[in-house]
């Protein structure tokens, strides 16, 4: 606290106390930080990567490092990072930095790890410059983290065209902490809960329902007002344009961190720390063979849909092309398909489509563009009757109402329904996600791609369908198959949200 209060530049808070506690204890083990970074050196040089940072006396104070591994993986799935750190894991109070992606089985994996003498701008700044280095100089689509300021501030520098979002859980809790004893028992009115729809009103330009809330609530004003102004970094969670992986939270990497924590504590070396990274990342590449074997088990859920109800060319071009995980999700929703939906009214046209959209989409409606056709599909399930809308655009990419599997980029029941109810509706892999292709999808050219597989029509980057064969058709362009290097932008991604292409 001594030298907190020596220098007035810095606040006396909790990360300025961890900053200035891991200075200070930096020289009790002058052996450690060698040993560490010869742990690190081993594990990259088969062609990963290390950055380092020395104070003037030459002390190694910042490690930043990325396997071989790592690299690939940062690279294939990196649409979508999430960041966190912890401190207090080591003797030296260092904080421990982990970036994650999920992986096309939806496994988080993490993709780089940093031990620093402190959590600044600057070395954010450091951290992520050599992350975007590994990555071909490509950003991320969506950055998931905390509040903190400082990460905050390096993201809109290194990452400017990425969603830099913030964590739904971190701000619903700092919501209640900071006004549990402001509001009281008013807290239980789910006060935290409404400030999503009354956000989300004033991004198409209704800030009446945000000044009502604070009408009622005039003791939260001040607080709310901070957060309000900060929407653009979490508001775009209600809308299911983006591809997120459907993340929200970076609940993700804070399981990583969970698990740092029963394995390392304030007794813990850099070398420890360094070594438990090494083993994290063995078993990383492990993941892939457990989950083979899990899925030849035998089968605990719903059975396959028969080929009758969807084309077999539909089924095995996603054996080829998807992934395990996301193929089986949408398989269980094929059967849900057929098991509890059914036409509830055809299409829906005139008056009624333009009051349908309007109250169905209320605060994405602005941002929708291209819809050729409404279609309406009924659920009954479990006793219960629901009816949705599924909207068709140019391109041939499609939104559910019910927005289920919308940030996940997938199909949800209600569409497959869609499709065995209107020849409209059609499916090919392009309208998915580049995140959920298999491995063996990845390495092959499209053009010898399995027939079955191969899409029909691309999605064009004026985004309307056209056929491949050289049909007519609305668009130009090459798609996400063409060798020019066009890209297919999944669920008419760019006239509605920043995505990224097939290349």
């Amino acid at each position: 606290m001594k030298a907190l209060h020596e220098d007035s530049d810095i606040d006396i808070n909790k990360r300025a106390v961890q900053n200035a506690a891991a200075t200070v204890h930096g020289a009790e083990k002058p052996r450690d930080a060698a040993d560490a970074y010869e742990e690190v050196m081993a594990a990259t040089a088969d062609g990963g990567l290390c950055e380092i940072k020395m104070d003037d006396s030459g002390r190694l104070t910042h490690i930043w490092w990325q396997t071989r591994e790592q690299v690939v993986l940062w690279n294939r799935y990196g649409h979508v990072a999430l960041y966190d750190d912890t401190a207090v894991k080591n003797r030296y109070r260092m904080p421990l930095g982990v970036l994650a992606v999920i992986d096309s089985e939806y496994r988080t994996r993490i993709v780089g790890q940093s031990i620093t003498a402190d959590t600044t701008t600057d070395t954010f700044l450091w951290m992520l410059k050599s992350a975007l280095e590994s990555r071909g100089g490509k950003q991320p689509d969506i950055f998931i983290q905390d509040a903190d300021a400082a990460m905050t501030a390096a993201v809109r520098e290194v990452f400017p065209d990425a969603l830099a979002r913030r964590c739904l859980w971190h701000l619903n809790q700092n919501i209640i902490k900071a006004l549990a004893k402001v509001l009281g028992g008013e807290m239980k009115t789910a006060f935290h809960g409404r400030v999503q729809v009354c956000a989300s009103a004033a991004v198409i330009g209704k800030e009446r329902k945000f000044n009502a809330l604070i009408e009622k609530h005039p003791k939260a004003e001040k607080y709310m007002r901070v957060v309000y102004d900060d929407r653009a970094r979490w508001v775009e969670y209600v809308s299911p344009l983006v591809f997120s992986v459907g993340l929200w939270t970076t609940s993700s990497v804070e399981g990583q961190n969970a698990l740092i924590k029963d394995k390392c504590n304030s007794r813990s070396s850099l070398l420890d720390v360094a070594t438990y990274f090494s083993g994290i990342i063995r078993s990383q590449k492990d993941a892939p063979m457990l989950r083979d074997a899990i899925d030849h088990l035998p089968p605990n859920r719903m059975v396959a849909p028969p080929a009758t109800a969807f084309k077999k060319s539909v089924l095995e071009s996603c054996e080829f092309s998807i992934a395990g995980w996301p193929r089986r999700f949408m398989e269980q929703e094929m059967t849900a398909a057929i098991m509890f939906c059914q036409m509830g009214g055809g299409e829906a046209d005139g008056p009624e489509r333009a009051a349908a959209l309007g109250r169905t989409f209320e605060y994405i409606e602005g941002k929708l563009c291209g819809v050729i056709y409404v279609f309406r599909i009924h659920e009954q399930r479990d006793g219960k009757a629901f009816d949705y809308l599924i909207l068709l655009f140019s391109d041939g990419s499609n939104l559910c109402q019910c927005r289920t599997l919308q940030t996940l980029g997938l199909f949800c029941r209600h569409v497959w329904a869609a499709m065995m109810h209107s020849p409209r509706f059609r499916f090919h892999v392009g309208l998915l996600h580049e995140h959920w292709l298999t491995e063996k999808a990845r390495g092959t050219p499209q053009q010898d791609w399995p027939d079955v597989a191969r899409p029909r029509w691309v999605v064009s980057n004026r985004h309307a369908a056209r056929e491949v064969d050289g049909a007519a058709g609305e668009g130009e362009g090459g798609g996400w198959g063409d060798a020019a290097g066009g890209g297919s932008l999944s669920l008419g991604a760019a006239r509605r949200c920043r995505r990224s292409c097939w290349t």
